[in-house]
């Protein structure tokens, strides 16, 4: 009997600190050039990352007590190109992610960084603007125009590399 009263106390216990995955939190970088020194600070956890280089993004979760945990005030700190301090406050409450309940759903929080501005998007928001598409495009474009600024746009430096040669045609 005094084992299947420690077995349950265990069970019990480990049911009391279940803990779960918060939606994700996406931090992109919308700009031409490097975003550097970013730190995001939620109700209960801080985000901080080195450098985003245009075009790019890094993601995050964590786990906590209940879903609650995750909304509040949300303050972004990042040094753009010029190393310009740049901040940005903002609220997350729950009717921004709705479907953070929703085990079926995939909930996230999606932060665009310019150079001095930025874009916040979750799974739940509307999009009557197309602003994800919008923002996306922006990345993938200063993406290609980073590595153009960096490697130019030569032949020499691709990985496939095509020449036209005179070659008499046969038929």
């Amino acid at each position: 009997m005094k084992h299947y009263l420690l077995i349950f106390l265990i069970i019990s216990s480990c049911s009391l600190t279940k803990k779960i995955e918060s939606p994700v939190i996406y931090i992109s970088n919308s700009s031409a050039r490097p975003i550097n020194n970013i730190k995001c600070q939620l109700p209960n956890h801080i985000v901080s990352i080195k450098t985003i280089n245009p075009g790019q993004n890094r993601s995050q979760s964590f786990y906590m007590k209940k879903h609650q945990d995750f909304f509040g005030d949300v303050k972004c700190f990042w040094d753009n190109n010029l190393g310009e301090r740049k901040i940005a406050s903002f609220a997350v409450e729950p009717h921004h992610l709705p479907s953070i309940k929703d085990k079926y759903e995939y909930p996230f929080l999606q932060i665009f960084l310019e150079q001095d501005s930025y874009e916040i998007y979750t799974n739940d928001s509307i999009d009557y603007l197309n602003k994800s598409r919008v923002m996306d495009e922006k990345m993938k474009k200063s993406y290609r125009q980073a590595i153009l600024d960096k490697y130019g746009n030569k032949s020499d430096q691709s990985l496939i590399d095509i020449q036209n040669k005179d070659m008499p045609r046969s038929y």
